[in-house]
């Protein structure tokens, strides 16, 4: 006679919480690390020596014209990679110890960065982004020395994750993470995903003229493309967790808390990278609507078997991939992309790539099976 399946993990895994180290944050940290690198020295091309010392920023005299907006990015996008070193460090190095270790670190990183920016043209050394950055990395470093023991050391957050998913859930977790990161490029649809064109840019350009010519989409198509579009995005992602979440009662309010994430990031970070541009601007017909829908399929699906989970999230992907890839963007769209940018986040270009890819990989991993004992069903 079977037993039924419990919601409870397993005790060897309520043991595994009780470890003092965070592996994820040390995977984080050198993730992050690299995007401040990309974003900072982006595009790489043009390099000069116009026979300025590369550290001759140091010494320089306060510039005549700054803006704070473009101070708080520095501190905004430094703050979490202190925390994350700290966090990456524990419990080796725990206390003023890590908060000095990871002030360290950002402050040499952001003072090498400086210096080769003073040989790229399109690139300012500027003392004033030396001091957010160190200061961004120490904030967020005390933040992290303050939180550390009670984010990894048997958490809260540690044992809602053990009792939630299962043992296998991280990289559908961090790449569900990863997709909420990406919500902060303009779109030409909400939560669109796959573009093909920003990948293969001349090589897609004339598909994309070809079918200009054949079609131009009214407004109403639009509408009801993004609607499609969208509640096809919504519901992959949704099922993309819940597939691998434990059998709990309450676990299709997973999908939700994950499009909120999403929208949040979108609400602060998008006028950041553009300046001038509303928190709300994504808000179209097609795009609530499509919202609602996704996610109420997507909560619905969760109660489902795992196998319905994983086929449905693979069909939505294919669908939003032919329609974010067969519908003409709109030209206006085109045109405005790089208008009012602030120039601070320089990583659009890179998040748009992995943005690119995003479905192809969700695609991969949704197919691959679930090894057995490794959740309940």
């Amino acid at each position: 006679m079977h037993s039924m399946p419990s919601a409870d993990p397993p005790v060897r895994e309520r043991a595994a919480v009780a470890q003092h180290a965070s592996p994820l944050a040390r995977l984080a940290v050198f993730l992050v690390g690299g995007l401040i690198v990309y974003a900072s020295l982006y595009p790489f091309t043009g390099w000069t020596d116009t026979g300025v010392p590369a550290f001759a920023y140091l010494t320089a005299p306060w510039p005549r014209y700054w803006l704070g907006g473009e101070v708080l990015a520095n501190v905004f996008v430094y703050a979490p990679f202190g925390a994350l070193i700290v966090w990456a460090v524990y419990p080796v190095v725990r206390g003023w110890r890590a908060l000095l270790l990871a002030s360290l670190i950002g402050g040499v990183l952001s003072a090498a960065i400086e210096a080769l920016q003073t040989f790229l043209p399109s690139r300012i050394a500027s003392n004033i982004d030396l001091g957010a950055n160190l200061g961004g990395t120490m904030l967020g470093a005390l933040i992290g020395v303050l939180t550390a023991h009670a984010l990894i050391d048997a958490s809260a957050l540690v044992q809602w994750r053990v009792r939630w998913f299962s043992r296998d859930a991280r990289a559908a977790l961090l790449l569900a993470g990863l997709w909420v990161l990406l919500q902060v490029p303009r779109q030409p649809m909400l939560f669109a995903t796959g573009d093909m064109s920003i990948l293969l840019g001349d090589w897609f350009a004339p598909a994309v003229d070809m079918m200009r010519s054949l079609w131009t989409p009214t407004l109403s198509q639009r509408v009801v493309a993004e609607h499609l579009c969208t509640g096809a995005a919504v519901t992959a992602a949704g099922l993309l967790i819940t597939h691998r979440s434990r059998p709990v009662t309450p676990r299709g309010f997973l999908v939700w808390v994950l499009v909120t994430a999403a929208l949040a990031c979108k609400a602060v970070l998008q006028p950041l990278a553009n300046s001038g541009m509303s928190p709300f601007a994504w808000v179209t017909a097609g795009a609530v609507s499509g919202l609602l829908l996704g996610g109420a399929a997507a909560t619905l699906l969760a109660y489902t078997p795992r196998s319905w989970q994983r086929a449905v999230a693979i069909l939505a992907l294919v669908v939003q991939l032919v329609i974010i890839n067969l519908m003409p963007a709109e030209e206006y769209f085109d045109a405005s992309r790089s208008i009012g940018r602030t120039g601070w986040l320089h990583l659009e270009s890179l998040i748009l790539g992995l943005s690119a890819i995003w479905p192809l990989v969700a695609i991969w991993l949704l197919s691959r099976p679930l090894r057995p004992g490794r959740t309940s069903s």
